[in-house]
């Protein structure tokens, strides 16, 4: 939603109507008129690149430890903190020559190629694990979502162990989505010219929740899946036992190989 609020007002009103700059001082042109040309409108802008750069830094890392625990079982290098400098160093390389390239060459060449990949792991645990489960889950899930939307938003923490999940995970997460509002909301308006006020609604807002909800169910159903059902009884699959130790990277190759085990099939998945 954030996104496509910023989206919206920086460019279907300042940018493409008012002929205003593609930025995020375009959006302060109602309160302080030209003077978006000036000092505020350079700390407005400044403090969206900040903002980015905040997002982008805790993507990378997240990302980079995931990647360092997949090198890890793939071919048993060490995933501690050497490991993810060079990752960092050759996945910041690789964005830099993405990016100057253009979005009609590295970006969209990069972005496919990440597509491709995600509707394969999608399709991996979608048909390796409890296909049917999992469409049950999805309509359960979504109507209880849709249920508790409001009471959920409105829940705030009051116990010690609620209060630090809360920390860790809601208002965590929350900040690093917003991170990302001045980079998407610029970029998808960038490439949003053209389109109907309908069109762009739906593909900013409705087709991504969708796809999220998706992913969601698939990868996080098989590990309740896994966990519900393990031989040992439930919560003996182990995946919860990650969690809960703060292992998330470890987690999510630990439910793919409850689907695959950990043979060929597993190691190409792992990859």
């Amino acid at each position: 939603m954030g996104y496509l609020r910023d989206c919206r007002h920086v460019a279907g009103v300042f940018c493409y109507r008012k002929q205003l700059p593609l930025a995020l001082r375009s959006a302060l042109y109602p309160f302080i008129g030209e003077r978006i040309y000036g000092a505020w409108g350079h700390l407005f802008d400044i403090l969206g690149v900040l903002g980015c750069v905040f997002g982008v830094a805790t993507s990378l890392g997240l990302g980079v430890s995931q990647m360092a625990v997949g090198l890890e079982r793939l071919i048993g290098i060490t995933s501690g903190l050497s490991t993810q400098l060079i990752l960092i160093a050759v996945i910041s390389a690789i964005s830099i020559v993405s990016a100057v390239s253009g979005v009609r060459r590295g970006i969209r060449i990069i972005s496919q190629m990440n597509i491709w990949v995600s509707v394969f792991v999608v399709g991996v645990f979608l048909i390796g694990g409890p296909t049917l489960w999992l469409f049950g889950a999805f309509g359960e899930t979504l109507l209880d979502y849709a249920i508790n939307f409001i009471p959920m938003g409105l829940w705030f923490a009051d116990e010690p162990g609620t209060v630090e999940w809360q920390q860790a995970w809601t208002i965590f997460y929350w900040g690093w989505w917003l991170a990302w509002a001045p980079f998407v909301g610029l970029f998808i308006a960038r490439i949003s010219k053209g389109r109907t006020l309908r069109e762009f609604v739906l593909g900013v807002l409705f087709v991504p929740t969708l796809l999220i909800f998706v992913w969601l169910v698939i990868l996080g159903g098989n590990a309740i899946y896994q966990e519900l059902y393990a031989s040992g009884g439930v919560g003996s699959a182990g995946i919860i036992d990650l969690v809960n130790a703060w292992e998330l990277p470890a987690a999510l190759f630990a439910a793919a190989d409850g689907i695959v085990g950990s043979g060929m099939f597993g190691w190409i998945l792992s990859a």
